[in-house]
């Protein structure tokens, strides 16, 4: 009897306790029908919403909702935008993310209810202080000007690459280990490897030509030329040594560069000077004082010998 007793208490407990289990997630279900755009997603449903928020990109609800094919545009949007941006999982990775990066949009949230977004003092990239910067030593070039060279300064590119066709080489290129000898695997790796170099290449031009302003540069000598401002008949030494070392010149960056043509120049100056002070110590000047006799002397007798020879 006790065991019976007992033993009917324990359905008892347990029915009722399936019944409850039952009846809260019928609720559950209900209040999430209720509310718009919540609805219960399973594992299948959230891993498909992740790949489509990749693949098609934040915002384009419709898409991603073909994408997922069991929820509506409006139920993926609340669903990413409330579990991965505002929920745990948001406050967890989107907040160190944007300390780490410097995105130019910083999301301020530090007062109850704001909701606003703040573009931050400084560059919009660690990698473009001194190129947007430093545009106003020529002028920044007009948007008729960017268009005519197929230059996108807002974006740091150009609508036309270097070897623009490099992609077209490893596009169709596929590994099948089981099928493809070795020799096969071997070719597609040196076709990569090719497309690589021409990536590298690409950065390459690209930091030359921002690091040296070539695109103002263009343009300022091109309205000179239009204006017909008048060329200077001899070049400064510092034009010289540029141009003899504008060879090198793609090797460093533009403030190594400067810095190189002006320690040469600085070289020079100081040779030149060594050799000025040489000249008066075997001369027999000591001091600082007799070097002006010395130099007015030595102009006087300059100037009688040329007088003599056009005498």
């Amino acid at each position: 009897m006790d065991t019976g007793q007992y033993s009917l208490f324990g359905s008892n407990n347990s029915s009722s306790t399936s019944n409850g289990s039952s009846s809260s997630t019928n609720a559950a279900i209900a209040a999430s029908s209720l509310v718009p755009g919540k609805s219960i997603w399973t594992a299948r449903e959230e891993v498909r919403l992740l790949d489509a928020i990749e693949q098609y990109g934040f915002g384009n609800w419709e898409d991603i909702s073909r994408h997922i094919e069991t929820k509506t545009a409006e139920e993926a949007r609340v669903k990413y935008i409330g579990c991965y941006i505002d929920g745990s999982i948001g406050r967890a990775t989107w907040g160190p993310a944007m300390d780490r990066r410097q995105l130019p949009l910083e999301h301020n949230n530090t007062e109850a209810g704001s909701n606003s977004w703040q573009v931050p003092d400084g560059p919009l990239s660690p990698s473009l202080p001194s190129s947007l910067g430093s545009m106003a030593q020529f002028g920044e070039p007009s948007p008729q000007h960017c268009a005519a060279l197929g230059s996108l300064p807002l974006r740091d590119d150009f609508e036309r690459e270097w070897d623009n066709e490099a992609e077209c080489a490893v596009a169709p290129l596929f590994l099948h280990s089981q099928d493809d000898e070795d020799i096969d695997i071997a070719l597609k790796l040196v076709q990569v490897d090719m497309y690589l170099r021409s990536l590298r290449e690409r950065s390459r031009r690209k930091r030359v030509v921002r690091d040296f302003e070539l695109i103002p540069l263009f343009f300022k000598k091109e309205q000179d030329r239009q204006h017909q401002q008048p060329r200077k008949k001899h070049k400064d030494e510092r034009e010289v040594v540029s141009e003899k070392l504008r060879g090198v010149s793609q090797f460093q960056t533009a403030s190594e560069h400067h810095n190189l043509v002006k320690s040469l120049l600085k070289e020079k100056q100081l040779r030149a000077r060594i050799k000025e002070l040489v000249r008066y110590r075997r001369n027999g000047i000591r001091h600082v004082e007799e070097c002006y006799e010395f130099d007015t002397a030595r102009a006087r007798r300059e100037k009688r010998k040329d007088f003599k020879k056009k005498g």
